[in-house]
């Protein structure tokens, strides 16, 4: 899959099954600001990747402590000058490459 068959995704009603990784069903929720759902997703997960968009989602909560806490455990620094869809952007493009 690439960025732009994902973003074609991001119109349907319910989340795609996505067989390269959940990751990029976690993602899905996230550009569609289902926070919740996404969030759902990456606290099972254990990857840097997880805890990157795990800290993402306590970034948008506000949360900024437990965010930070989540970046280290991705080894990310935490950029509060990146927009949130800019770095999501960035979080997809990951996924897309290891897919």
């Amino acid at each position: 899959m690439n960025k732009s068959e994902f973003k074609i995704l991001l119109s349907e009603k319910s989340a795609p099954d996505f067989k390269d990784t959940i990751l990029l069903k976690a993602v899905w929720y996230l550009m569609r600001k289902d926070w919740e759902s996404a969030h759902k997703i990456v606290q099972d997960e254990d990857s840097e990747t997880a805890s990157w968009i795990h800290g993402l989602i306590h970034r948008i909560e506000g949360d900024l402590s437990n965010a930070r806490y989540w970046y280290r455990n991705a080894g990310r620094k935490y950029d509060p000058d990146m927009t949130i869809e800019d770095e999501s952007e960035l979080i997809l493009d990951s996924l897309i490459k290891i897919s």
